[in-house]
């Protein structure tokens, strides 16, 4: 594949082969070139390796095409070594110390790293300062490099995969975030495998069309399928423990690649081996899940079993359930790409029968706990609905008008404005309920 880049006008143009786009960001954000090539690319269906020749026009005089000719020169050009020229003859080698080396990039290995990069860019609440490197990987050679190359930095690592369930806190990450971009999903029998960095309702949306309905309930959920496997995703009684077969991981110690079977990794409500006693252990690679059912059973919880009633439905196929859930979930949840959120903030209570009728006699509902019989859950947005906090701004934050387990970055830029906004919350349940409400996304700290 061939890439032209035309600096010299009010538009960055961009054309690949013979396909052309225009960067309307490019003269104000020189810095997002490389993200916007990526983007395009991938819509083509190809990858920087694929690139053979690039055409660089900077125009005369133009101080932001000098910039761009050096992110192309540096990062693209040295780093996969491909041949870049200019419409005047010039090679790369002698265009970088006309244009200079731009400072937020690092090349390593043919691989780029990216470097004091916002986490409020990388997380869907959209807080937090700059993580130190950020290192994207697709394959287990180059997870084995990123841990390579934090070793040899001596700085710790973060795994990262959407920013969905992760808050960043305003002193950034002094270490290497290793982004998981490993994709792809393929089908082996029964069951589907993905890429741990595949988004999780693209995967659900792929066990759909293949006529499963096994992670039809689970739709919607925002985040990766790697994320859903260490978190033990869930909704409408469903959760990735009911269809996980097995995880293959990359074990950071010994740099093996392990397959980890559904007992080993276990999974109970928001719990995995992954945020738990194997914490840091591992990096995962990619996820098996058994799919079995062509259609769902009741019993439903209530909100869809009413859309079911509300529209004829009686046969549950997979793709009526996955429907009935986006209709619902859209209807009360934020799409992190248009609101700022970590999905449901705070994570359901589980308490002993005597405490359950304590509360049910206080207007609440508890339901029995399927990992522990003895137990009972309690909706945490139905207690924070209860305390009167629904749709109450606190601190440049909003508990969702529409689902109160959902907090809503609707001004904040300060992790010390979450803080007060979060135990205010706690605070008045615990006042009107005497329960203390657990936050779910896990925070990004040094240290």
């Amino acid at each position: 594949m061939k890439l032209y880049l035309d600096t010299s006008g009010d538009d960055v143009i961009l054309r690949l082969d013979e396909t052309e786009y225009r960067w309307t960001a490019g003269r104000k954000m020189a810095d997002g070139l490389l993200p916007f090539i990526e983007e395009k690319l991938a819509e083509n269906g190809a990858k920087l390796q694929d690139i053979k020749e690039i055409t660089f026009f900077p125009g005369p005089g133009s101080f932001t095409g000098l910039r761009i000719g050096a992110t192309l020169v540096n990062t693209i050009g040295f780093g996969l070594g491909i041949s870049i020229h200019t419409p005047d003859g010039k090679a790369h080698e002698q265009i970088v110390p006309e244009y200079g080396r731009p400072a937020n990039l690092t090349v390593r290995g043919g691989r780029l790293i990216k470097e004091n990069v916002p986490l409020s860019t990388l997380t869907t609440m959209r807080l937090g300062g700059a993580a130190r490197y950020v290192f994207s990987v697709h394959n287990s050679s180059e997870v084995a490099a990123a841990y390579d190359f934090a070793r040899e930095k001596k700085l710790p690592t973060l795994v990262m995969g959407g920013g969905s369930n992760l808050i960043g806190h305003d002193e950034g990450f002094d270490g290497v975030v290793i982004l998981n971009e490993i994709t792809g999903i393929r089908q082996d029998g029964d069951l589907l495998i993905g890429g741990a960095g595949e988004v999780l309702d693209d995967f659900i949306a792929e066990s759909v069309r293949l006529g499963f309905a096994d992670m039809a309930l689970l739709s919607g959920i925002p985040g990766t399928l790697g994320g859903a496997m260490v978190q033990n995703s869930g909704a409408y009684g469903a959760e990735m423990v009911d269809v996980v077969e097995w995880v293959e991981v990359f074990e950071i110690a010994t740099g093996k690649v392990l397959r980890l079977s559904k007992d080993e990794l276990k999974l109970s409500y928001r719990r995995s081996v992954f945020n738990t006693e194997k914490r840091g252990e591992y990096y995962i690679i990619q996820v098996a899940v058994r799919e079995r059912a062509e259609k769902l059973k009741p019993p439903f919880y209530l909100p869809l079993q009413r859309w079911f009633e509300e529209h004829g439905i009686t046969d549950y196929t997979a793709e009526k359930a996955r429907e009935g859930v986006l209709d619902i979930r859209n209807s009360k949840l934020p799409d992190p790409k248009m609101e700022a959120s970590a999905g449901s903030f705070f994570k359901n209570i589980v308490v002993d029968k005597a405490e359950a009728d304590r509360l049910v006699g206080m207007g609440l509902e508890a339901f029995p706990d399927k990992d522990e019989p003895s137990k009972f859950v309690v909706n945490s947005g139905a207690l924070i609905e209860a305390a009167g906090l629904k749709g109450k701004e606190l601190h440049g934050f909003q508990v969702s008008p529409k689902a109160a387990l959902i907090l809503i970055n609707r001004s904040a830029t300060s992790y010390a404005d979450l803080m007060k906004a979060r135990e205010e919350i706690r605070n008045q349940v615990f006042e009107k309920f005497g329960v203390r409400l657990e936050q779910e996304p896990e925070e990004i700290v040094n240290g």
